[in-house]
């Protein structure tokens, strides 16, 4: 959490989201080992989520801007709205996400997925994705501690 403590610290008006989004990513990026983390947000009616950050350790996807929409990926915003994780070993295969395999996992190179759901107020507003592009990777109950701690670092998580 050495970031995000840095940021919140020393917490001044001119700590943006980007900034915070950013520490977070890292943070996750370090605590879990994962090669992508990215940051979405749910539009106002749940019909698309945004990348507002993403972070790569071996530089080779950029998400920041793309969006995934609820009319494509069905299934997979029914999880992300529904569900507090989704914990997929093999994203080509699991229920919730294998929809988006050609799309976007063939396309990025990614092998496994941890999705942790952030809410406010008990609704949905956005999802931190954790991905490896390495190899897959079974995901622990403990992963998403860390991650939960981090985002309520962060001030992402305000109940559930």
């Amino acid at each position: 959490m050495e970031h995000l403590t840095k940021l919140i610290q020393n917490r001044t008006p001119d700590v943006s989201d980007r900034d915070i989004y950013e520490g977070l990513a890292i943070d996750v990026s370090t605590e879990l080992g994962v090669d992508l983390v990215s940051i979405w947000l749910f539009d106002d009616a749940y019909t698309k989520i945004k990348c507002v950050f993403s972070l790569d350790r071996n530089h080779r996807v950029q998400l920041t801007g793309a969006e995934l929409l609820k009319s494509q990926y069905p299934t997979y915003f029914k999880a992300i709205i529904e569900e507090i994780t989704i914990m997929a070993t093999d994203v080509h295969t699991h229920h919730s996400t294998k929809e988006l395999s050609k799309d976007y996992f063939q396309k990025n190179g990614i092998q496994s997925l941890l999705d942790y759901i952030i809410y406010n107020e008990l609704k949905p507003v956005g999802v931190i994705c954790c991905e490896t592009t390495a190899c897959q990777r079974r995901w622990a109950e403990d992963d998403i501690y860390r991650i939960r701690l981090l985002t309520v670092a962060a001030g992402f998580e305000l109940s559930l």
